[in-house]
């Protein structure tokens, strides 16, 4: 008999609890990635614990929160000089943590700066409690059902033990913050525009997880948003302007911009078991920068063209969210392994309603739902298959929306969010 995993005959008919299938799922799947996630670390000799702060403790969580800290705290005195300076971050780095801590640099544009500028106020613990459960409370607002949705908790405890969520809350890294600001700006943005066009602005602190959004909103003309994110983003870049005037945007661009180029296009073990892009894939496998480059620019046409078709095509507003963020990781070469927490809100959006997914649907999904520590696995073992699974989920979702388009035509314009 053919195997079928149909959440509609697990969990009963069209708006009824569907933890029938989450719980047994995610409870089955949370202790692997959890190990691997552990192991992930290990394999490349990294540690999850900072062994000592100024002698305070013996160890803190969130070895990736350190950067954000030190800006935060930098952004508090004024003196961000050295945030783009390397010699002199660093110093700051090892002031703080000891002489034998490891290169870190900072990544981001100025604008970042006035956002996590309150976190300068704390000490290191407090701070990373507080960065952590805020994102964190982002990233489940945008990933959550609606309320009075019957599964809104079955989705909540799927959240909390999803891999991506073990992967950000152990790191300290952003992963919930661009979910929250991705996300919910696409589950926003017929609602609320202006504020979908808000979030949308304040994601250009990483531009490279934006850069389908410009085609997205123009092709529903989104003309709100696309005002809303211009003055949003406008506004943060001159509130860093206003406060700690134009060198550290020179620094950024004429420092920190081409050093970061210089760093991911040199792919070290440590950081090439880190990225989940197809240009990062096909450099592992041997096609060198150029060809690297080139595949991915291949790769981004088709995964535009397919989130679009399904923009235009579907009225499943869950699936249209989750096309959109496929492409999105198939659009651009900087796509880490914490990234993937955008791909969990988008799926949980996605899983929230009833579907038939069929066995090779389900797969696909499991597999997307570990995406994040596995791409660590993976990579490291020589096997970069991430992208080929984000690209079976933007498959997975078009498949189903041709299934629903009626013969000789499509369903016209559609709200983004309906449903959702």
């Amino acid at each position: 008999m053919k195997a079928s995993y149909d959440i509609v005959d697990v969990a009963g008919p069209r708006g009824s609890n569907p933890a029938g299938l989450w719980l047994p799922l995610l409870l089955t799947l949370a202790g692997l990635p959890f190990v691997l996630h552990l192991a992930s670390y290990n394999l490349p000799g990294r540690d999850l614990y900072i062994r000592a702060i100024n002698g305070e403790l013996e160890g803190y969580l969130g070895m990736d929160f350190v950067d954000t800290w030190i800006g935060a705290k930098l952004a508090v005195t004024g003196a961000v000089a050295p945030l783009f300076n390397l010699a002199a971050f660093q110093k700051i780095l090892q002031g703080f943590f000891g002489a034998d801590f490891p290169f870190f640099f900072w990544s981001y544009p100025p604008h970042l700066l006035p956002l996590i500028l309150p976190l300068g106020f704390l000490p290191y613990v407090p701070a990373f409690i507080a960065w952590t459960a805020g994102t964190l409370a982002g990233f489940l607002a945008a990933a959550l059902p609606d309320r009075g949705s019957p599964a809104r908790w079955p989705t909540a405890i799927a959240l909390l033990l999803a891999p991506s969520t073990i992967v950000n809350g152990f790191s300290g890294q952003n992963g919930f913050a661009t979910a929250g600001l991705l996300v919910g700006g696409l589950r926003l943005l017929d609602r609320r525009p202006i504020i979908a066009g808000a979030l949308f602005g304040i994601l250009t602190i990483k531009p490279h997880l934006g850069l389908v959004l410009p085609f997205v909103l123009i092709a529903l003309r989104a003309w709100t948003a696309i005002a809303s994110a211009i003055a949003a983003a406008g506004l943060l870049v001159g509130l860093s302007v206003v406060v700690y005037g134009l060198d550290p945007w020179r620094g950024f661009f004429l420092l920190i911009s081409p050093f970061q180029w210089r760093y991911s296009t040199g792919m070290d073990g440590t950081f090439a078991s880190m990225v989940a892009s197809v240009y990062g894939a096909a450099y592992q496998l041997g096609a060198g920068l150029e060809a690297s480059l080139a595949l991915q620019a291949v790769a981004a046409v088709p995964a535009l063209a397919a989130a679009l078709w399904v923009l235009r095509r579907s009225e499943d507003a869950s699936a249209r969210i989750l096309a959109v963020v496929a492409a999105v990781f198939l659009s651009t070469p900087y796509v880490m392994y914490y990234d993937l927490t955008s791909l969990t809100a988008a799926l949980a959006l996605y899983l929230g309603r009833p579907r038939s997914l069929g066995a090779v649907g389900f797969t696909t999904v499991a597999l997307a739902w570990v995406a994040a520590p596995l791409t660590r696995i993976v990579d490291l073992v020589g096997l970069p298959i991430i992208p080929l699974v984000i690209a079976s989920v933007l498959m997975l979702v078009v498949r189903q929306a041709v299934a629903r388009v009626p013969p000789g035509g499509g369903v016209g314009d559609v709200d983004l969010v309906r449903d959702a």
